[in-house]
């Protein structure tokens, strides 16, 4: 478990030097965040930096949905961005990394965040 305070300005960097440096490529990581517009911030930012990835959030349509957890499932990508919402209900055995991307606004919704981690984790890393 390790865990990361930095300027919101540097979070982004940060990410990045994780996925490229010390996170394998073989490794699976799920990223949390704040709203389906950060999800699709981080997918985009992602992208660029030829990280393979996908997306889910609540609003999403349910077919693409289902297409991009199958995407993380299959280990076609290694980084799988979500919302608390959208994660809840989602079965990722042996999921290796979580990182926290944006913190929940309410405590409780941490502890029941950090409770499903604990179900699948093998690491956690937070920014």
């Amino acid at each position: 478990m390790g865990f990361f305070k930095c300027n919101t300005e540097d979070k982004l960097g940060l990410l990045y030097h994780l996925l490229q440096h010390i996170i394998s490529d073989q490794e699976q990581t799920v990223i949390f965040a704040a709203t389906k517009h950060h999800v699709e911030y981080l997918h985009l930012a992602l992208d660029l930096a030829h990280i393979p990835n996908t997306y889910c959030y609540s609003s999403l349509d349910p077919t693409a949905r289902k297409i991009n957890i199958a995407k993380f499932q299959t280990k076609k990508v290694r980084c799988f961005l979500v919302t608390d919402v959208a994660a809840r209900g989602i079965d990722i055995p042996m999921l290796d990394n979580v990182i926290n991307f944006n913190f929940p606004a309410k405590p409780k919704l941490f502890v029941h965040r950090v409770e499903a981690e604990l179900l699948y984790a093998a690491q956690f890393v937070y920014t």
